[in-house]
């Protein structure tokens, strides 16, 4: 072991690192196996419906969150502006 770690460039301690990615994949591989299985009868336009719809949730979320907790400058400069225009727009109407 220590000779491969050596090839492989690792240093002294490494092993912890490398056993943990081994598990990681080992892991990851299970999990691919496991929902393989389960979905093997499932059509898969099914599956790809389901994925489209998780994404395009998760995106209006981010989307959501990045509006709420966008800075003063950046993409609020651009809905500052329109709203500055409408403002500016009911107020020449206003004195008419």
């Amino acid at each position: 072991m220590r000779t491969f770690r050596g090839s492989q460039g690792m240093k002294k301690g490494g092993l912890s690192k490398f056993v943990e990615e081994a598990v990681r994949r080992r892991v990851l591989q299970g999990t691919v196996q496991d929902i393989r299985a389960r979905n093997a009868g499932t059509d898969p336009e099914e599956i790809q419906r389901i994925a489209d719809e998780a994404v395009s949730e998760v995106r209006a979320e981010r989307r959501t969150c990045a509006l709420k907790y966008a800075p003063p400058d950046g993409i609020l400069d651009e809905f500052r502006e329109i709203a500055l225009f409408h403002a500016l727009g009911a107020q020449e109407r206003a004195q008419g």
